[in-house]
């Protein structure tokens, strides 16, 4: 596990504290707001795609930022940026189509998992200074 958490830190030193988030946010969630939904498998399995596609999306955008910054120019490091942020949309458009069409999960829920990338770095500064007083 440690190994784990020092490569995610060579991607950015952020990340671990980002995804701790994430999976903490998505765990409240799944808590709090699974005893007010009809089924509470789907959306269960709606929750816990949209938080894999955040972890994903989090762990991606560390390394299209590292391969960002290796090329010479702005223009050329703008244009891997946006190659990259639309192959991860991308991805995330093909896994909701795939979830409507094979009607697993809530979308809403799978968003709301999504979100949880959002919320994670919002509340990052805090999660970090925690970690910092455990070390």
């Amino acid at each position: 596990m440690n190994r784990i958490i020092k490569r995610l830190r060579t991607l950015n030193s952020a990340l671990p504290g980002l995804l701790l988030g994430i999976l903490m946010i998505g765990a409240l969630a799944e808590l709090t707001i699974v005893w007010f939904v009809p089924d509470r498998l789907k959306f269960t399995a709606g929750l816990w795609i949209g938080i894999a596609m955040a972890v994903y999306m989090s762990i991606h955008m560390a390394i299209a930022i590292r391969s960002a910054t290796d090329f010479r120019t702005e223009k050329q490091a703008k244009a891997v940026g946006i190659l990259h942020a639309i192959l991860r949309y991308g991805i995330v458009a093909v896994v909701f189509f795939l979830m409507v069409y094979f009607d697993i999960g809530y979308i809403l829920a799978a968003m709301l998992g999504i979100m949880s990338l959002k919320f994670s770095a919002y509340l990052q500064p805090t999660f970090e200074k925690i970690l910092q007083k455990r070390r």
